[in-house]
């Protein structure tokens, strides 16, 4: 793709995971033109990593000005599709040797 086409685009979304693919689709339907660019060949699927999974309510929390959510719920129901572990706590461990404990209500896949 040359780069005058990416130049004429309304809406540019790096990272085609689950929420820059939600967030395009939610674009496109409002009819803005949306380019999604993504370095892995797999497109929609979270992280490959484990990483956090925030709980229902801390989702609806980050798009509370929205009237509609059902298609928060359409991508963000992941314990139907991924093996879930929940996690109530963190700890995040620096180079300088210092450490973190963090309080969680998340889950991992």
């Amino acid at each position: 793709m040359s780069v005058k086409k990416i130049e004429h685009r309304q809406v540019i979304i790096i990272g085609a995971g689950p929420a820059g693919a939600a967030c395009a689709q939610r674009l496109a339907e409002k009819g803005l033109d949306v380019l999604i660019l993504e370095r892995r060949s797999i497109v929609g699927n979270p992280a490959q990593c484990g990483e956090c999974i925030p709980n229902w309510g801390e989702v609806i929390g980050t798009f509370k000005n929205l009237d509609d959510h059902q298609w928060l719920k359409d991508y963000f129901d992941f314990p139907e599709r991924l093996r879930l572990h929940r996690l109530d706590n963190m700890r995040v461990f620096l180079p300088s040797g210092k450490s973190f404990n963090f309080e969680l209500d998340a889950f991992a896949g």
